[in-house]
């Protein structure tokens, strides 16, 4: 089945499925969310024939061997409950979509409708009249309007960089209102919330944020291009609480600009209790700028689709630099560019360095001195960002990034700590730490937070399987690691060396022999390359040595070497 999807689809596919997971019909069903991402993961990954009622039960709802279709109702209810779900989320915005989503009945596998770009949509009074009188009361409201924002902005900015193309929005503020409460029994929760909410966003450090009561910096006026250079994209955050039994912190993201609600989401507050109150900040904080977050994902809409010359500020193409080499000039340019534009933007040294940094991880072809040459840039890049805004996040990020590729891991520990405790609501970024903490050969680390985003975030991990059979691994449970690697059928070179370990580790040999057959088939050097491959990706000795024993006692033998040959970097790894 996904032999007929595109690259490009299946970016429009995991964007609308953001979307829909976003939505007020999704956004606090766990299962019907754990459900739908399943499946559409399965599809992506080209495993749609496997998809059945057993493979949900397992991989969805925790069912053991012993589930029964005929007696045990859970898949078939909760896929009702999904088309339910898609049919009043697209009720009223199937035209402004890019691709329609569905569970067609008496299935489990997911179809597609892709659909042309709209064209960009007029504002209407009607739906300005909508989005004031009541702005949660249709869930697919929330796409309608994103949508709306996201051209509206771009029609604009796109005459204004006609003629001064390296113009470049470098503000972003958000006017925060004081939260909204019913009566005087949320007041006090209301007056907590705001004390708190202010600064949380201002510590990720990715916008200019204006607390309750003080005059917005951004006002309706907008600065002209030849007095400033520079353009602000203003947004105003509404809180609002409840007045249930159970308070929840609702949120409303409105672009200045055009008055339209771009984002709309809710949390529910566990308890009334300091640590309650932050941890619920703490992930609205990240719902709104964290990795993932409803202001990060427009903005990659607004770059990478409106402006490409600037388009070296998002994660999309940050992303898209990573897949593919031949970007990497013009993506290095670009931030050359920017940097030298706007020196004191703290945000946009720490994308150099994080991009030079990644960059010297996987495309490297100069030997010893080009690599050393990258480092240095990142360096240099995450020590200018230091120096501007120690404590920003994306700051803490880069300098992380940097001390593990320089296998200073004291250092990496010092930062990846600070930002797990600091920023506990990014949840996404924490997962991407487990999986480098892994490589360290810590697999018991790892297996905890990848715990955590199961049990306290219901994330489905499907798409990780590999991260966590490297993480069993680790700690020599190689049962439980064959049971996440068997599922990935991906033909990756680093899938296919670890599920020849796990099968090597486990003794089946026959099972292994097509796996290293096909390993040695698209990597004929894997023998001789193997080691300095991983140890590129920071992946310690002792782990490696442990995956070659695995090889070894599955039929391949590989070579172990001394990575400082290949890196010209001192190996500090304990």
């Amino acid at each position: 089945m996904n032999n007929s999807l595109s690259r490009e689809d299946h970016i429009l596919i995991k964007d609308e499925l953001d979307n829909i997971l976003n939505s007020k019909s999704f956004a606090h069903a766990p299962a019907v969310r754990a459900f739908l991402e399943f499946v559409i993961n399965e599809v992506i990954a080209g495993r749609g024939d496997r998809i059945n009622a057993y493979a949900i039960a397992s991989e969805v709802f925790d069912r053991g061997a012993q589930f029964d279709p005929s007696n045990d109702t859970i898949v078939r209810t909760t896929a009702g409950r999904i088309r339910k779900a898609l049919q009043a989320y697209y009720s009223d915005c199937e035209q402004n979509v890019r691709v329609v989503i569905s569970l067609p009945k008496g299935r489990y596998v997911p179809s597609f409708e892709f659909r042309d770009a709209p064209a960009p949509p007029q504002p209407d009074s009607s739906i300005e009249d909508s989005v004031s009188r009541s702005p949660l009361s249709r869930p697919a409201l929330l796409m309608a309007t994103c949508l709306l924002a996201v051209f509206a902005l771009g029609l604009s900015a796109y005459f204004w960089w006609q003629s001064e193309p390296e113009s470049l929005p470098t503000h972003i503020v958000i006017d925060l209102h004081p939260v909204q409460h019913p009566g005087q029994e949320t007041k006090s929760l209301a007056r907590a919330i705001d004390i708190r909410l202010a600064p949380a966003l201002s510590h990720i450090g990715l916008a200019r944020i204006t607390p309750p009561g003080i005059v917005p910096i951004a006002t309706k006026e907008k600065p002209t291009k030849k007095a400033s250079g520079f353009n602000n994209i203003a947004f105003t955050l509404r809180p609002t609480l409840t007045n249930d039994a159970n308070p929840e912190l609702l949120w409303q993201l409105i672009d200045n600009e055009t008055g339209y609600l771009l984002w709309a989401a809710k949390e529910q507050l566990s308890g009334t209790d300091s640590a309650s109150i932050n941890r619920a900040v703490n992930k609205v904080s990240f719902q709104i700028l964290g990795e993932g977050g409803a202001i990060p994902l427009i903005l990659d809409r607004y770059y990478s689709e409106v402006f490409s010359k600037q388009a070296c500020l998002s994660r999309a193409q940050l992303i898209r630099a990573v897949e593919n080499a031949s970007v990497y000039p013009e993506m290095r340019e670009c931030l050359e560019r920017v940097v030298a534009r706007f020196p004191n933007d703290a945000s946009a040294w720490a994308t150099l360095s994080i991009f030079n940094t990644v960059r010297s991880r996987y495309y490297t072809s100069g030997g010893p001195e080009e690599l050393s040459k990258l480092i240095e840039i990142a360096r240099h890049a995450g020590q200018k960002a230091e120096n501007l805004a120690p404590e920003a996040y994306l700051t803490k990020v880069a300098l992380m990034h940097l001390a593990l590729r320089q296998r200073n891991i004291g250092e990496f520990d010092t930062f990846q700590r600070q930002i797990r405790a600091s920023y506990p609501g990014d949840i996404y970024l924490k997962l991407r730490i487990a999986s480098r903490i892994a490589r360290l050969g810590r697999g018991r680390e790892a297996l905890e937070i990848y715990r955590e985003a199961r049990e306290s975030w219901g994330l489905n991990l499907s798409s990780r399987s590999a991260e966590l059979a490297l993480a069993y691994f680790v700690e020599g449970e190689y049962e439980r690691a064959y049971h996440h690697i068997a599922r990935n059928t991906s033909g990756q070179r680093y899938v296919l060396t670890l599920k020849a370990a796990v099968l090597g580790k486990l003794g089946l040999v026959e099972k292994a022999q097509p796996v290293i057959d096909e390993l040695v088939a698209s990597n004929p050097d894997i023998r001789e390359t193997f080691y300095p491959w991983l140890a590129e990706l920071s992946w310690t000795h002792p782990l490696l040595t442990d995956i070659a024993d695995g090889l070894a006692k599955a039929g391949l033998t590989v070579s172990i070497t001394d990575s400082n040959r290949v890196t010209g970097i001192s190996d500090q790894f304990q």
